[in-house]
């Protein structure tokens, strides 16, 4: 067992159960699938998967993350690879306070990150300063309640769309099983009026049609235990 504690890795690979590993990996899917250009930063990369499959793919991907331990778990199964992956690389990084590149990404990744922070803000800047013009970000964050210690915030659709949106455009947002997932583009300039935001009624209908979702999966538990 991994000594972190994040275990994306057990979820991928199945030791969580099969549930658990076909939730894990539609969302590694719709990440992977999403990712645009040949040089990605992936931003709390965790036990490095999401890196490392992009890697095989012929990304030039630079995966941080806080943890040291996650890091060296990371390093340790790339060089568990049969094949030898040499356009990925891993660091231990506060992107907030220390990360530092000369390098424009051309896409941005930050995967259930954001829930730890009370304010995205500080992250969704630094994301747009490394940004290629139309670079795109990728975010994902647990869809609702979820009591993981480390959580801060409990997030839907409304706090981080209006937090992503003076800087990315054309925002996506997609529902990837406990999930949610947006997607952006970065804008030519910053807007700072946003009172006036207007959100596509397609991104309301498909967040409620998964809270209809989520709710019909709770009455069933309930149900199933009484």
């Amino acid at each position: 067992m991994n000594n972190n504690n994040d275990r994306i890795t057990e979820a991928f690979n199945g030791k969580l159960g099969v549930n658990m590993q076909r939730k894990t990996k539609k969302r590694v899917d719709w990440i992977i699938g999403n990712t645009k250009g040949n040089n990605i930063l992936d931003v709390g990369c965790s036990q490095g998967i999401i890196s490392i499959i992009l890697g095989k793919k012929g990304k030039n991907v630079i995966g941080i993350d806080i943890s040291e331990k996650a890091i060296n778990f990371a390093k340790s199964l790339i060089l568990n690879e049969e094949k030898k992956i040499t356009n990925v690389e891993f660091f231990t990084s506060d992107f907030i306070r220390e990360f530092s590149s000369s390098d424009k990404f051309d896409t941005i990744i930050i995967t259930e990150v954001l829930e730890h922070y009370n304010n995205s803000s500080p992250f969704l800047s630094k994301a747009y300063k490394f940004l290629k013009p139309k670079g795109q970000i990728l975010i994902t964050v647990p869809f609702g309640i979820n009591e993981h210690p480390g959580h801060i915030r409990t997030l839907y659709f409304a706090e981080i769309y209006k937090e992503m949106y003076p800087l990315f455009q054309q925002i996506e947002t997609f529902i990837v099983e406990d999930w949610i997932a947006f997607k952006g583009v970065r804008r030519k300039e910053i807007i700072n009026k946003t009172d006036d935001i207007q959100v596509p009624i397609k991104l309301f209908e498909e967040v409620e049609t998964a809270f209809v979702r989520k709710e019909r999966t709770l009455l069933n538990q309930i149900k199933q235990n009484n």
